[in-house]
Formats: C-alpha cells, sequence, structure tokens
C-alpha cells in the first residue's frame, strides 16, 4: 500500500511543480511526455485532419434556437470530418458518438 501511496506523492509533487511553472509564465503551456520520461517523442506517426470552416454569422444576442442551429452543424461536420478520415487512423470499424 505504501508503494501506492508513494506513486500518489509523486504525480501530486509533478502537479504542484507544473502549476507554479505556470503561475511563473502566466499562461498554460502543454507539456510533451514521451520516451524515457523526457520530452523525447515516441516513434509513433501522428495523423491530423481539419475540416473546412464553415460561416457563422455574427449576432450581439443570439437565441439559444441559433446556437442549437450552428451547434448541430458543428457536430455534424465533426462526424462527417471522422467518417472521412478515419481510415487513416486505423478506426475503419469505429463509430463517433456525441452526446
Amino acid at each position: 500500500m505504501s508503494l501506492l501511496i508513494n506513486k500518489y506523492a509523486a504525480l501530486q509533487t509533478v502537479s504542484v511543480l507544473i502549476h507554479t511553472f505556470i503561475l511563473c509564465l502566466g499562461f498554460a503551456t502543454i507539456i510533451f511526455w514521451g520516451r524515457f520520461g523526457v520530452p523525447v517523442p515516441y516513434r509513433i506517426p501522428i495523423v491530423g485532419a481539419m475540416a473546412k470552416p464553415f460561416p457563422v454569422p455574427l449576432k450581439e444576442n443570439p437565441t439559444p434556437e441559433e446556437i442549437d442551429a450552428v451547434h448541430e452543424e458543428l457536430m455534424q461536420a465533426m462526424v462527417k470530418l471522422f467518417d472521412t478520415h478515419k481510415e487513416a487512423y486505423g478506426w475503419g470499424d469505429k463509430k463517433l458518438i456525441i452526446e
């Protein structure tokens, strides 16, 4: 049990160090973690996909229905993007479910 507690203590120490680092910088940054516990990346391919932007009308006080319509359009675009590129990730049998 003490080994388990020591692991959590180490994680808490890292968390405090990261939080202190963020406070000193004044902004949050991504901390890369890779091989050997240092920021050396793993040797795996990274595949990314970007969707085509869609226009969103600028309104000072949009109604909840207008917000829901844009949100639904965004969700449909994300599912379409996933379905278009899922083979590149090796996820041909997966289905994107957004709840």
